[in-house]
């Protein structure tokens, strides 16, 4: 399902009852709206029956990074929004799955996509999944400390997060996350 959701272009995906929307954004404005392939979530539940556990089989896990790598790669962010909150239901101590999250949120503090997400809600066409930049650094800021406990030689997470950290204003902090990675 993921690599049927992957390969078939949004705009050819037709609405059924209960499916996300996305809105489509180029330099911060909104350009049109597409839907969610129901596929994303149809792969998350045949994964969700796997006995005993799903977090109890390495697949699962692999299958989880891999897509949520996709999502972020295809700038799907809206089920990456989905797709990364179950994965840390299953594996909240992984640092791959932890380190993914940062990077979606820190996406989601960006200036266009903050500016998308203020003209959607202005527009009154519908609700965003996006915070407020402030909320979003501080998400990605705990998800990225979360990878680099789990796993503290990983040096993007250690990059990402000293960044973070300057973006929220904590200098000294991120100076000496930055001096670690160096």
């Amino acid at each position: 399902h993921a690599d049927i959701a992957s390969l078939i272009p949004t705009d050819m995906v037709r609405r059924s009852a209960n499916q996300s929307v996305i809105f489509i954004v180029s330099d911060g404005r909104e350009q049109g709206t597409r839907y969610v392939s129901i596929h994303w979530g149809l792969g998350r539940s045949l994964l969700d029956d796997i006995a005993p556990a799903p977090g109890s089989h390495p697949g699962v896990l692999r299958w989880y990074r891999d897509t949520a790598l996709d999502l972020l790669r295809l700038r799907s962010l809206s089920e990456a929004a989905v797709h990364l909150p179950r994965a840390r239901r299953i594996f909240p101590s992984d640092p791959t799955v932890l380190f993914l999250s940062g990077v979606l949120h820190e996406r989601f503090s960006s200036a266009s996509l903050q500016a998308a997400a203020e003209s959607v809600l202005a527009s009154k066409r519908g609700a965003t999944s996006v915070s407020p930049a402030k909320a979003e650094l501080e998400r990605a800021e705990r998800f990225f400390r979360g990878a680099l406990a789990a796993e503290p030689g990983h040096l993007e997470a250690r990059v990402r997060h000293g960044r973070v950290l300057g973006e929220l204003g904590r200098h000294e902090q991120s100076a000496g996350v930055l001096r670690g990675a160096i």
